[in-house]
C-alpha cells in the first residue's frame, strides 16, 4: 500500500516533467520513507497513549532516532517488521528504564555503546553504502557527538528519564552489533 501510494504520487510529479527519472526515483524513495515513518509514529503514539507512557516513549524515540540517523543499524525487511521492532525498542527502553535503575548498568551500557559507535559507526546498510571516505568520517564524528550528547544528558536527568535515555542509546548500539554480526555470519557461510 505504501509503495503504491508513493509510486502514484511520484508518477504524478513525473508527468509534469520537472524532474528526471533518477530524481523521481529518489523522490519516490523519500515518499516511501516519509509515509511509512509517519504511519509508524502515529500508531506508536496511540499505543503509548493507551498504555500511559507517551512522554517516556516520545523521549525514547527522540534519543533512539537521533542517534540512529548517524550511527546506522539493522533494517527490517518489511514495514510490519519495522513497526514491531521499533515498538519493541521503544517499549523495552521505557519499561527497563522504569523498572531497572542501576548506575552500574548505566556505565556498562555507556561504555559498550561508546565502543560500538567508535568502532562500527556509521553502520551502513547494504542498499545504501557510504562510498566517500570523507563523508564516512564526518558521519562517524556526528554519531560520536550525538552519543556523547545523549549519554551526558541522560546522566544528569532525573529518574526514570536517565535510564530510559541510556536504554535507547544502548538498544541502538545493539542493532548495530546485530547487523555487523549477521553480515559476518553470512560471509563465513559463503
Amino acid at each position: 500500500m505504501i509503495d503504491r501510494l508513493a509510486a502514484g504520487i511520484s508518477y504524478q510529479i513525473y508527468k509534469k516533467q520537472i524532474f528526471n527519472h533518477t530524481q523521481i526515483r529518489e523522490i519516490q524513495y523519500g515518499l516511501q520513507a516519509f509515509i511509512s515513518e509517519t504511519i509508524k509514529i502515529f500508531f506508536m503514539c496511540i499505543l503509548l497513549v493507551l498504555t500511559g507512557h507517551l512522554k517516556y516513549g516520545l523521549f525514547a524515540m527522540l534519543v533512539f532516532s537521533s542517534l540512529r540517523i548517524w550511527a546506522g543499524g539493522y533494517h527490517a525487511n518489511t514495514y510490519v517488521r519495522c513497526f514491531i521492532l521499533s515498538l519493541s525498542i521503544i517499549y523495552v527502553s521505557v519499561f527497563a528504564g522504569l523498572h531497572v535503575q542501576s548506575d552500574f548498568l548505566f556505565i556498562i551500557q555507556a561504555l559498550f555503546s561508546f565502543g560500538i559507535i567508535l568502532k562500527f559507526s556509521p553502520a551502513e546498510h547494504k542498499n545504501q553504502p557510504i562510498i566517500s571516505k570523507e563523508r564516512r568520517k564526518k558521519i562517524h564524528t556526528i554519531a560520536l557527538i550525538t552519543f556523547i550528547f545523549w549519554a551526558g544528558i541522560s546522566y544528569i536527568l532525573p529518574l526514570p528519564w536517565k535510564y530510559i535515555g541510556m536504554n535507547a542509546v544502548f538498544i541502538e548500539t545493539l542493532t548495530i552489533t546485530y547487523m555487523i554480526l549477521s553480515e559476518k555470519i553470512l560471509e563465513y557461510k559463503k
